[in-house]
């Protein structure tokens, strides 16, 4: 049976840093600089009689309030702290209310990569904030909790209960290992239950806490002057974001999950990678901002490529793993991780204007989720307005026909005899919602022709909002049962390689797939030549603006298509009365 020291988590806290592995650490309260991040925890028990660590593990603190800790205090020194102030600060420290006064402003590191945080982050509890609970009598998670073997245990055992925390770690692992194999059974069956527990609470507790912040951040929004420059068009950009809608967004981007879903689309990820190892004399000295970082994995594409600087800025938790993959991978001196909005943000001290603006912002039909108006923000207030490159700084999106009855069957005529029961019901909200997917290119017969251009320079947040006309030939006979969206990056702009990242049918498969939209019912049997007319409209949705709303009108094809005579049932959800027009919501 493994030892209870083999567990994975024990596994993932020590493997973050290493207390005598060499990193330069400052002290806190001076410039003094230590080998290590243990040498200078020590230093301060010494010099100050300041033991941040022990503090950092109090049951109120947790991760987040660690680095609000370490932050504030560097903050208050660079201030211009004196002996005076140092006394202050370490007297506010022994009292029992510490934490109050430390906002989410001290969530943002004062020292980049700070060496101290990632050291006292590691070393508190378990891996995470969510490690101690109120009712648990005050017990540490790293004390191995005792178990009963399916004897009955001796008056004198329990009298010795509460000697039990001087027990050394070998010591309870040896009394493990003579538990019975029944009362070892038990005992997991018992740990199992507590750790599922744990993490269904865990993630309730990540929920509030992220609504919380971002209740915060809209109340110092309310108050306080933000330092980022807008025009009048940026006005409902500020104030069209809820914090539910935010919360929602950028938790959702704090899970790993969706970053290895990201890391592992190929054509995604070499698309960013070999646009700038391939034009290093582009990124050679410069000054790059990385929007919405991340692991931060283009951040370091950018480093490898001979950038001096690199700043990384995440509104997600994954800001605070992306300063560990960073310090990890050597890029500490280079890279510099900013943890908040960018609306809210400011640059490292000494950098006004940066030259390239890397991100990665596109979503379904490109423009889902809204982060390219985010993008904008920066590149307005930061990027140099004379050579600054947006990268990528150009977008293309293509609409194409769709027709394949197998499709239809399996989306919309399912629902006519599921098990043999009628659930029509549910074709409803098919034919309402635009469906991500991944397409064979057997299945259009009209070229995916281009309807909408996007220069990333110089497109304001106003102009987010598409109405063009199409016109599409078809090429080989068929039904049109719906339209399909998909669209190009280009990295070109001042780059001796340019490089397209495609996500078309005929592309090799992305996260991003294709936008599908159905018809209510198949048109008529269209011929070779046929040319399909209508106007598409895709438009953030005004209730929550990271979700598009997608409306097309056929009136123009009328001729060509059958009309719904017995109607859908949903005519109430559309603006338009006209059998013609069709509207989709994106989310």
């Amino acid at each position: 049976m493994a030892s209870i020291l083999e567990n994975e988590e024990w596994e993932e806290v020590n493997n973050n840093v290493n207390a005598n592995e060499t990193i330069s650490t400052i002290d806190l309260f001076s410039d003094q600089v230590f080998n290590t991040p243990k040498e200078a925890c020590e230093y301060m028990i010494t010099q100050y009689k300041f033991d941040v660590l022990n503090i950092c593990s109090q049951p109120n603190v947790g991760i987040y309030g660690a680095i609000k800790i370490i932050n504030y205090i560097r903050y208050t020194i660079k201030q211009g702290g004196n002996s005076s102030e140092i006394n202050t600060i370490i007297n506010k420290f022994n009292t029992t209310n510490f934490m109050e006064g430390l906002k989410e402003q001290f969530l943002t590191p004062v020292i980049p990569n700070d060496p101290l945080i990632l050291y006292i982050t590691s070393s508190i509890d378990a891996f995470d904030e969510f490690s101690d609970d109120e009712d648990d009598n005050d017990e540490s998670d790293d004390e191995v909790p005792e178990f009963e073997d399916e004897e009955n245990v001796t008056n004198d055992n329990n009298n010795n209960n509460n000697n039990n925390t001087d027990e050394s770690m070998e010591d309870m692992v040896e009394r493990f290992n003579q538990l019975s194999t029944n009362a070892k059974e038990n005992m997991f069956v018992q740990m199992k239950a507590v750790h599922d527990e744990n993490l269904h609470l865990k993630e309730m507790l990540k929920r509030c806490q992220g609504m919380l912040r971002s209740l915060v951040a809209n109340d110092d929004n309310n108050n306080i002057a933000s330092s980022t420059t807008t025009t009048g068009d940026d006005d409902n950009l500020n104030n069209s974001d809820g914090p539910d809608n935010d919360t929602y967004y950028f938790d959702s981007y704090s899970h790993y999950g969706i970053h290895e879903t990201m890391l592992k689309d190929k054509s995604r990820t070499n698309a960013y990678k070999d646009a700038m190892l391939k034009n290093p004399k582009l990124f050679a000295g410069k000054v790059v901002l990385d929007i919405g970082c991340g692991t931060g994995i283009l951040s370091m594409f950018a480093a490898k490529a001979g950038a001096k600087h690199v700043i990384g800025i995440d509104m997600s938790d994954m800001a605070f793993r992306a300063m560990e993959i960073v310090l990890k991978n050597g890029f500490q001196n280079q890279i510099t991780i900013l943890h908040g909005k960018v609306e809210n943000i400011k640059l490292p001290d000494g950098i006004d204007k940066v030259d390239i603006i890397v991100s990665e912002w596109m979503g379904y039909a490109l423009v889902y989720e809204c982060m390219l108006e985010t993008v904008l923000v920066a590149r307005d207030q930061w990027l140099k307005p004379q050579g600054g490159v947006m990268f990528p700084n150009s977008a293309t999106v293509h609409l194409g026909g769709l027709s394949d009855m197998a499709i239809w069957n399996d989306k919309v005529n399912y629902w006519e005899n599921v098990y043999g029961y009628d659930m029509m019901c549910m074709q409803k909200d098919v034919l309402q919602e635009a469906d991500v997917t991944i397409v064979n290119p057997k299945s259009i017969f009209t070229p995916m022709i281009p309807i909408w251009d996007l220069d990333i320079q110089t497109i304001k947040p106003s102009e987010l909002d598409l109405v063009a006309t199409f016109k599409l030939s078809v090429q080989k006979e068929g039904q049109l049962i719906g339209f399909v969206i998909s669209f190009d990056c280009d990295f070109n702009e001042q780059c001796e390689v340019p490089i397209v990242l495609k996500t078309g049918p005929d592309s090799v498969p992305t996260h991003w797939k294709q936008t599908l939209v159905y018809l209510k019912i198949p048109s008529k049997m269209l011929k070779v030549n046929t040319i399909i007319e209508g106007i598409i409209e895709i438009k953030r949705n005004e209730k929550n603006p990271r979700f598009l709303d997608i409306k097309f009108d056929l009136e123009k094809s009328k001729d060509l298509l059958q009309v719904d005579k017995l109607g859908s049932g949903d005519e109430e959800k559309n603006s338009s009365s006209s059998p013609y027009v069709f509207e989709y919501q994106l989310q």
